[in-house]
């Protein structure tokens, strides 16, 4: 997330928007054939459920009209979900308090204090990362497995770090949530839909707010925008939760989640290249430097 803010400060216009519109483009083309995939594979399971009698939701004609249901914040649904899962949860929290720590202490840019602590971040990536690892080894051990999770392999227990690397660069360099990165790629490792968008909304609240955080310090932040855009966001998270609830019990289709993603991924995608075209040719217009900015980072 550091590296990526900083390459975000020295990097020119053009370049910031044709790798947000590439990673939004192959972000959307994953989503959407594993969209596919599961509404295929659903609608085959219905009409084998269908055809055998099976009824229930989808074949009975008495099934009672499912009503809509307002989602709000579960908390003892959490509670028990934290007792059962305490070690990772702590460690969770451990990485974000250290992280946003180093980041309220962070020393005057391009110093050599500065560097050091760019190179201790590192350091304690990998050491998380380590003790995750060693997390997880031990709940396969005691042959915990939960329903959605990912089958942890000795492929996927190092795809998975590659993966959150890789969201966590995208999501500082461009300024986006790297859970819209992390989605199509969970899906992809095997997860399921609801666990999927689950993880994915934790992983968009630790690394945005961080990147958040690395913004502030180096004072690039719009505070103008703040009230607005957080409003229309909680709005939109508890209406898009209680709409897709209400139809996953009303068809019985987790499809529904993935198609969402690939929906939300193909309108940004449409947005993000009118504007991204228009800043790019004001650019051009005004004569702006085309190329890398390395002073931008010890001006910031």
């Amino acid at each position: 997330m550091t590296i990526g803010v900083i390459c975000h400060l020295i990097s020119p216009q053009w370049l910031i928007v044709t790798t947000l519109l590439v990673t939004l483009a192959i972000s959307l083309q994953k989503s959407l054939t594993k969209g596919i995939q599961s509404w295929n594979k659903e609608s085959a399971a219905l009409a084998a459920q269908s055809s055998s009698g099976g009824g229930g939701a989808q074949g009975g004609g008495n099934v009672p009209a499912e009503k809509i249901q307002i989602k709000l914040t579960d908390f003892p649904a959490f509670k028990q979900f934290a007792m059962d899962n305490t070690k990772p949860m702590l460690l969770i929290f451990a990485c974000w308090a250290t992280f946003f720590l180093l980041n309220l202490a962070k020393a005057p840019q391009c110093s050599s204090m500065y560097w050091m602590q760019i190179a201790g971040m590192l350091v304690l990536c990998g050491f998380f990362t380590l003790a995750g690892a060693k997390i997880v080894t031990s709940r396969n051990m005691e042959g915990e497995a939960a329903e959605g999770l990912l089958t942890w392999t000795p492929t996927t227990m190092w795809l998975y770090p590659m993966f959150a690397v890789v969201a966590g660069f995208l999501g500082g360099f461009l300024g986006i949530g790297g859970g819209i990165i992390m989605g199509p790629l969970l899906l992809e490792l095997g997860m399921t839909a609801e666990a999927n968008q689950a993880t994915t909304a934790m992983f968009v609240f630790l690394s945005s707010s961080l990147a958040t955080i690395q913004f502030v310090v180096l004072g690039k932040t719009m505070p103008q925008f703040v009230i607005w855009f957080t409003t229309w966001v909680t709005l939109a998270t508890f209406v898009g939760q209680t709409g897709i609830d209400y139809l996953l019990r009303k068809y019985k289709r987790s499809s529904v989640i993935v198609l969402s993603i690939a929906g939300i991924i193909a309108g940004s995608l449409v947005m993000m290249s009118l504007i991204g075209f228009y800043e790019v040719y004001n650019d051009i217009q005004r004569g702006a430097n085309m190329g890398l900015k390395p002073h931008n980072l010890c001006t910031a």
